[in-house]
């Protein structure tokens, strides 16, 4: 049924555009924009009928320039990639300035969304507006998205009470977008834990944990997809300047050579690049133990280090690090300290005598060498202090 009223739709759409003028054109492509929050899938074959019948080159590649944005939006990062590289020649030979700097624009904040800040730099240093209003009308929010894709940052437009929690769950039950999940799945773990539902916490927070696994795997192949764009890139302008095969290998030599330093030396800025260098065996093995580390509770231990714990891992301080940053997303702090947090939580949940123990002695049953530090990291995680957190537990339950 929706196969037929989508043809339906364009068929309606295909009579509209040869009796209205551009501008009512624009009118329906701008309202194709919007249906991306009501149905992905029909969004996306709007756009690819719009792009093959455009009525000329410029409105073609406005349109896929908007797609990009929209296979952003939907997780399909590599078939915006794709997107963005096939139509650059296009865009090159145009004589229009303004479609040229809504390329990179766009291109610039992918980029960076997929924390390649180097190369964003270099695309946004090609657009000549100087339109501050205009330019922030061509940026797709690319740097909110990828923030509100990070487990740990502020949530925007946190849930205020039960009725807007149950919208966004309906919403949440509703979706097939990955993207879209995510960010409820983060706003409703975010409200339980502030109102002590302690078990729609760990579901919505089990629910967030693998499904930013998932992500993160997607977004490591569209980061390798990216780079592997780029080197097509360099070869092909090497192959231009150049028909000469001797001057060509030597000159693709020295800029591969040159492309492999610089991802070195990004590689110490952004950890996500780190994972990379691990091989997926490797990998698994280091997260099984540190499975089996969490489940022995070895997180308890007041004088661990990373150090010791990659000593016990049998694995290296690099290769530990670069895990937990990259499948974590945590350092070796923060990861340390939330499992001692959970674990310390569990026991108030479980056994009502731990709420009779002083601070100070919860802090050492947790693994905390201070009550200080273990009153701000709980107050991190939890938003309030382990007293008043005792407090409404109790309070709740009576």
């Amino acid at each position: 049924m929706k196969f037929e009223c989508f043809f339906l739709l364009v068929f309606s759409f295909s009579i509209f555009c040869f009796s209205q003028s551009v501008d009512e054109n624009n009118t329906f492509y701008q309202e194709a924009i919007q249906q991306i929050r009501k149905d992905n899938g029909k969004s996306i074959k709007i756009y690819e009928y719009l792009i093959n019948n455009a009525k000329n080159p410029e409105q073609k590649i406005n349109y896929e320039l908007d797609l990009i944005k929209i296979k952003v939006f939907v997780s399909k990062d590599i078939e915006a990639l794709d997107i963005y590289f096939g139509i650059q020649s296009e865009v090159e030979e145009l004589d229009n300035t303004e479609i040229k700097d809504k390329y990179y624009i766009i291109g610039s904040d992918l980029a960076s969304y997929l924390g390649f800040k180097d190369y964003s730099e270099k695309l946004y240093k090609k657009v000549k507006s100087k339109d501050e209003k205009w330019l922030n009308s061509i940026h797709h929010k690319f740097l909110d998205l990828r923030k509100d894709l990070s487990v740990y940052s502020n949530t925007k437009n946190q849930i205020q009470s039960e009725l807007n929690a149950n919208v966004v769950i309906d919403s949440l039950n509703k979706t097939t977008n990955d993207v879209e999940r995510f960010i409820f799945l983060k706003r409703l773990k975010t409200y339980y834990l502030t109102t002590n539902s302690l078990e729609k916490f760990a579901d919505y927070n089990s629910q967030l944990t693998s499904l930013n696994e998932r992500l993160n795997v997607e977004k490591r192949s569209a980061r390798n997809h990216l780079v592997n764009k780029l080197l097509e890139q360099n070869k092909l302008r090497i192959d231009k300047e150049d028909k000469n095969i001797q001057t060509l290998s030597i000159i693709f030599s020295v800029i591969l050579l040159g492309f492999i330093v610089c991802l070195i030396f990004y590689k110490k800025k952004v950890n996500t690049i780190k994972t990379n260098l691990i091989s997926d065996k490797v990998e698994n093995e280091i997260l099984i133990k540190l499975e089996t580390f969490e489940k022995n509770k070895g997180f308890l231990n007041q004088n661990i280090t990373i150090t010791t714990l990659a000593k016990e891992l049998d694995t290296n301080v690099k290769y530990l690090s670069s895990i937990l940053n990259n499948v974590k997303q945590k350092s070796f702090n923060n990861y340390i300290n939330e499992l001692r947090i959970e674990y310390i939580i569990k026991c108030l949940k479980e056994d009502k005598k731990f709420r009779l123990y002083k601070v100070s002695h919860l802090a050492t049953l947790s693994g905390f060498a201070s009550q200080s530090s273990f009153t701000t990291f709980f107050k991190l995680v939890t938003g309030t202090t382990p007293s008043v957190f005792i407090k409404k537990m109790t309070e709740n339950e009576d």
